[in-house]
């Protein structure tokens, strides 16, 4: 018995063609400034992903597959030759159709995007951990003490 080591291979071929990035910007759209999803080129991060969970490489090549089957189905054309409100159509029937794949595909598209990091410069959000620096707290305000020192002492004095 022979055993396919490529299994859990994503197909790099799916990267290089119309279908991976027209089914990001349905995701994302542009809008106000901001990319589609398909427009940042998010193969890197979504092959990232697989090689730390091989097991999304078959199935986001399974749903991508089950894109084009579900298009050709329903409207009789593969998802990269549809209009724009029927591609949504699609992205609906798969989405009832291979829930485990639509979830994964939503989780890491907008993961991938939201880390991006031209969208984090149009969020205009510091791209850091709020410390050391901390965040922007207003002054403290000391009349929040007075009831505090007005009561007696709860503790032991030793």
């Amino acid at each position: 018995m022979s055993v396919d080591n490529n299994k859990h291979d994503f197909p790099s071929a799916l990267f290089n063609s119309s279908l991976f990035n027209q089914v990001l910007e349905r995701l994302i759209p542009a809008e106000d400034g901001f990319p589609s999803a398909g427009d940042l080129k998010l193969e890197e991060h979504i092959k990232f992903m697989g090689a730390r969970h091989p097991y999304l490489n078959e199935v986001f090549a399974d749903g991508f597959a089950i894109i084009n089957e579900t298009s050709n189905e329903a409207l009789g054309a593969d998802f990269v030759s549809l209009a724009t409100n029927n591609k949504d159509d699609v992205l609906k029937l798969v989405e009832k159709r291979a829930p485990e794949f639509f979830q994964e595909l939503l989780r890491h598209t907008y993961t991938g995007y939201y880390i991006n990091s031209t969208v984090v410069r149009l969020l205009k959000i510091q791209g850091r951990p709020p410390q050391p620096e901390g965040y922007d707290l207003p002054p403290f305000d000391l009349k929040l003490l007075d009831s505090v020192k007005k009561r007696s002492p709860f503790y032991r004095k030793v």
